[in-house]
């Protein structure tokens, strides 16, 4: 997804592919990554039977805790280009890539 939004958004004529065909291929991308991030978490799709969020402690922790667990020490200023990356887990930094995408 980033690589064909940064194609998107450039636009330099570089690409092998219309901007119509990058828009299409991007979408249809952007679409696989939420099914499988649904299907990771939550199961009953795409052959996933029980999601990470029905048995994995440590994923939810990481996915919808404050704080930053998915760094070594918890810190959260590792992440300086985002300052508000310890109010919300790693699924709020999903949602926010995902609808950035979306936005492009």
């Amino acid at each position: 997804c980033a690589h064909l939004t940064h194609e998107l958004v450039l636009n330099d004529g570089f690409s092998r592919m219309t901007q119509g065909e990058i828009a299409g291929t991007l979408n249809s991308a952007l679409e696989q990554l939420r099914r499988s991030d649904e299907a990771v978490r939550r199961g009953n799709l795409l052959r996933i039977r029980d999601g990470a969020d029905h048995w994995s402690k440590h994923h939810n922790v990481v996915m919808y805790d404050q704080g930053c667990p998915w760094t070594a020490d918890g810190n959260c200023s590792h992440t300086p280009d985002y300052p508000t990356a310890g109010t919300a887990g790693v699924f709020a930094l999903s949602l926010m890539f995902m609808e950035s995408v979306e936005t492009v």
